[in-house]
């Protein structure tokens, strides 16, 4: 049987992170926390010779459109790695199927942690099987129906009785 050929042109190239991507990188993950915190290409390293890139990026036409990074987790969780996702969510799968395809001895565990209302990242972690562990109080707030306006009064300062109504 023979296959018909498949024209992968638009497909992007995944491949490690070069210290040439540091830029693209910090405004995709500065862009993918909302500008909430802000990276600089100093945030950004290549893993050393030698060792299994944490970061990897997807490149199309010559330009950094996403990244993965897959690093282990920290003290707390020890068997943990953390996945980390910026940029054009269409790529994330192939990149982390790429860094799953490489886990070191001694991980079971892959952690998403991203903000509820990060998208990007909430739908990937959730079409890739994520189950949501830990949320944060203010994630579980509805302020759908939070009307502001009796609050007001207290940011301009308020004017409190001299004397207490139940004294």
């Amino acid at each position: 049987m023979t296959h018909a050929p498949h024209h992968t042109d638009h497909l992007p190239t995944l491949r490690p992170f070069r210290a040439a991507d540091a830029a693209a990188v910090a405004r995709l993950v500065t862009d993918s926390v909302r500008g909430h915190w802000t990276y600089t290409p100093d945030h950004f390293r290549e893993s050393p010779a030698g060792t299994r890139p944490t970061r990897l990026v997807a490149e199309q036409d010559g330009v950094v459109v996403a990244t993965t990074r897959l690093a282990p987790f920290g003290e707390g969780v020890p068997d943990a790695l953390r996945l980390d996702v910026a940029g054009d969510a269409a790529h994330f799968t192939p990149l982390l199927l790429t860094q799953l395809a490489a886990i070191p001895a001694g991980f079971r565990r892959v952690l998403g942690v991203t903000r509820e209302d990060f998208s990007e990242q909430m739908t990937f972690f959730a079409a890739a099987g994520f189950r949501n562990a830990w949320q944060s109080w203010g994630a579980h707030l509805d302020l759908t129906t939070f009307d502001p306006a009796p609050s007001r009064r207290f940011r301009s300062g308020c004017s409190w009785p001299a004397t207490s109504p139940n004294a």
